[in-house]
């Protein structure tokens, strides 16, 4: 049998504290996500729905033609506002904020505050959902996708995080003499 105990250095109020998210961590982590996603969105876009598992349904009729003759032929792009709103920084649409609550803890949040992606979204729980037309989950992400998201903020957390709880649990440990 194997017992390991850990005395925490009375400095320290808990290993929580060493856990804990600042503002410039949060900012680097948020950045390298919202990067990856503009770039799975961007091919997401480019592929009508295709690389995030599922090919958008096409426009019905006569929406179709009514976009054909204003010379836009792709699924989920009118004016380009929601494409924009989730490909590129600094649009007015996108979203990249970072927060920490008492409760759920560091957070990153992208995304688009356009409606119309609300509008294609899957119903669960939903109200914006517009039923008239068909489900184009603009966020759709592959497995693989949504691994290199968590991956990213795994890796800060192994990078930046460990490194700083073993320290102190070593500068904690009892001396072996």
């Amino acid at each position: 049998m194997v017992r390991i105990e850990a005395k925490v250095n009375p400095r320290i109020k808990s290993l929580g504290d060493l856990a804990k998210w600042t503002p410039p961590e949060l900012r680097t982590v948020r950045d390298r996500i919202d990067a990856q996603f503009r770039t799975n969105e961007r091919r997401l876009f480019a592929s009508e729905g295709a690389s995030g598992g599922g090919r958008w349904l096409p426009n019905k009729e006569p929406y179709r033609t009514f976009k054909r003759k204003r010379g836009k032929r792709k699924v989920m792009q009118f004016d380009g506002d929601l494409r924009k709103g989730l490909t590129q920084k600094g649009h007015r649409d996108h979203v990249a904020t970072f927060g920490n609550t008492p409760k759920r803890g560091p957070f990153v949040r992208v995304g688009t505050r356009n409606v119309v992606a609300a509008f294609h979204a899957p119903a669960i729980n939903n109200p914006l959902r517009n039923k008239s037309l068909p489900v184009r989950d603009p966020l759709q992400m592959t497995h693989a996708q949504e691994r290199t998201l968590v991956g990213v903020w795994a890796e800060y957390m192994i990078k930046t995080k460990l490194p700083r709880i073993f320290r102190v649990l070593q500068a904690s440990a009892p001396s072996r003499g």
